[in-house]
């Protein structure tokens, strides 16, 4: 809810970095994606997360959750990715 500054550059930069290399690798192919070619993206190969529920981070290795949040369902760390207060 609150950011300071630094941390807003520290999250913009996180988030153009994962979107250049979702780029890329194609973009993510879950279920029916094609680029203009046809093809199939590759970035879901490298997700940490999406999809992996119960399973162990590859950061920490302690299980990853699934929670829903907003009717959406996601996946996430609980150590690794814990809410800010």
């Amino acid at each position: 809810r609150h950011l300071a500054r630094a941390g807003a550059a520290r999250l913009r930069d996180a988030v153009r970095d994962v979107l250049r290399e979702g780029i890329d690798h194609g973009g993510s192919t879950l279920r029916n994606y094609r680029d203009a070619a046809g093809g199939e993206g590759t970035n879901q190969r490298y997700l940490d997360c999406y999809g992996r529920a119960g399973e162990p981070c590859v950061r920490c290795g302690d299980e990853l959750r699934r929670s829903v949040i907003d009717a959406r369902a996601t996946v996430h760390c609980g150590t690794c990715q814990r809410r800010g207060g």
